[in-house]
């Protein structure tokens, strides 16, 4: 499982710039043990940069995408998208993932917003709508400095969405009425 951990007040446990459970001053991800096991390594996708209509210059928003099967491979693709100091420096890695575990048949379905509330439940939503399964989807938001309000879980959903479609994970659902439900069609 993914643990975000906060400040804490155990000097024992300091992070990378000797903050206690924190690295220059943003929480710390520990994502467990599978990442250094090779079994659980798996092809990750990033998307391009998207850059919100009406944001301040700095605001960004990126999809990565990746297959996974069970929750090392969850952790592992956290754990890459994480070493990566560009990607662990953004304001929020939004996660949403499913997939269904082989050894028990149940569908694992999860998310965390990452401190910008509501987005993983969207990102879930977004894979869901999209009919897509065994996949992870993480999208990275650098706060701009302009407050986007609701339109930034539009934002989210797209980029999220154009790259699960890109990447083939989508299974004819889109969220919305397909062509051939339209009257007419």
């Amino acid at each position: 499982a993914v643990v975000v951990a906060e400040a804490s007040a155990d000097a024992s446990a300091p992070g990378c710039c000797g903050s206690p459970g924190r690295c220059h001053s943003r929480r710390v991800r520990h994502v467990g043990s599978a990442p250094d096991d090779p079994r659980w390594r798996v092809c990750v996708t990033s998307g391009p940069p998207f850059h919100p209509p009406k944001s301040g210059p700095g605001e960004t928003m990126q999809a990565h995408v990746a297959s996974v099967t069970c929750m090392e491979q969850v952790s592992w693709v956290l754990s890459h998208l994480l070493s990566d100091r560009k990607i662990a420096a953004a304001s929020h890695n939004m996660v949403a993932y499913s997939f269904v575990d082989a050894s028990s048949g149940v569908r694992v379905f999860d998310n965390d917003d990452d401190g910008e509330g509501g987005s993983g439940a969207k990102l879930a939503s977004t894979i869901d709508n999209k009919g897509a399964r065994d996949v992870i989807v993480v999208v990275s938001r650098w706060f701009g400095g302009v407050h986007l309000g609701p339109a930034r879980f539009k934002h989210i959903a797209s980029v999220a969405g154009a790259l699960l479609e890109e990447q083939g994970y989508c299974r004819g659902r889109t969220g919305g009425a397909s062509r051939s439900n339209k009257k007419g069609a």
